[in-house]
């Protein structure tokens, strides 16, 4: 194919990588329009093009390396396309030569927090159990250097290495009721008072998505991606304790088929027990969210989890979130 009488449009072909088709195409009828195809790099395919009848018009190509490849378009319009009737607009397509970097360096500063979650894996979570927690999280900080290994325009890997300092003291209340109406009814409370309270070194290394391929929206300074990947956590400063107090009542109904009723009895027995907890330095699921804000910054709202342990009591387990809002710059 040599011609086209009417539009070329390639628009919004996210895979696209060149127009090698078109290499022998000296003729466009209308327009030359090359729109928001993310995987694109190049146009010297249509360097053979000596005619267009309308409007030039490349625009928001994430791939696209316009110093080169844009550059060799403008001088063919100077030297070799004999028309073109209308205009010629080139706008958006912000990825330079420079910006072809498979590695970039940053930055990552923000607030940190920390969560009891309410299941627990000490605890049996059938048969009417309920959980009350009243925390008081003291917001804390996190900072990191992040390290980017550009894949492609849409996706990149990322690692870091940083300290988290974060605070948290919370009352657990969990109450389990077991038993029928024939058989005696065991009710048993626990109340836990849990203090955590740790710097950490935290290595967080995962997969980076953006939904509109790097760079499509940043002039708009909106850009969504996600993070999905694995945080490996370990305790520099450990000043966490926890205290347990567990109830058991059992309750006899009084009531029998066989006999005569008799007046319901109920018996506790309580337990105490206290100590320090330890952070279990372990690898745990890493998930974030956010958006660019320019080329080279990102606010990002993040989740990872963390487990505890009694030093002494080790059946004293706890499962806690890990919380951020960090800004990133890459530089």
């Amino acid at each position: 194919m040599t011609s086209i009488k009417g539009n070329l449009i390639v628009s919004e072909n996210e895979n696209l990588e060149n127009l090698n088709g078109l290499k022998n195409l000296t003729f466009i009828g209308k327009s030359l329009n090359i729109i928001e195809n993310d995987s694109l790099r190049s146009l010297s395919t249509l360097n053979n093009v000596t005619s267009i009848g309308g409007r030039i018009n490349v625009t928001n190509n994430a791939s696209m390396i316009y110093q080169n490849e844009l550059d060799k378009l403008s001088s063919a319009n100077e030297e070799e396309i004999e028309s073109v009737k209308e205009d010629i607009v080139i706008k958006k397509n912000v990825k330079n030569a420079s910006d072809d970097k498979k590695w970039e360096f940053g930055a990552e500063v923000g607030f940190a927090s920390v969560k009891l979650k309410r299941a627990n894996s000490g605890f049996d979570l059938f048969d009417g159990e309920s959980v009350v927690i009243k925390r008081s999280s003291k917001n804390g900080f996190r900072v990191s250097g992040i390290v980017k290994h550009n894949i492609d325009g849409r996706f990149q890997f990322i690692g870091g290495l940083g300290f988290v300092k974060v605070k948290e003291t919370a009352r657990k209340k969990t109450t389990d009721s077991k038993g029928g109406f024939f058989s005696p009814t065991v009710r048993t409370t626990i109340n836990e008072d849990i203090i955590q309270n740790y710097t950490l070194i935290e290595i967080p290394v995962y997969l980076r998505c953006h939904l509109f391929g790097q760079h499509r929206a940043a002039s708009d300074n909106f850009n969504i991606f996600f993070d999905l990947g694995a945080s490996y956590k370990m305790p520099l400063t450990n000043e966490s304790s926890f205290t347990k107090t567990e109830s058991i009542s059992t309750r006899t109904s009084g009531f029998s088929l066989f006999g005569p009723s008799t007046n319901p009895t109920t018996t506790t027995n309580s337990s105490y027990d206290s100590g320090d907890l330890e952070l279990q330095s372990r690898l745990n699921g890493y998930f974030a969210f956010g958006f660019l804000v320019g080329k080279r910054t990102s606010i990002t709202f993040s989740y990872t989890g963390m487990n505890t342990q009694g030093i002494q009591a080790k059946s004293i387990k706890h499962k806690t979130n890990l919380n951020s809002v960090s800004v990133a710059v890459f530089f």
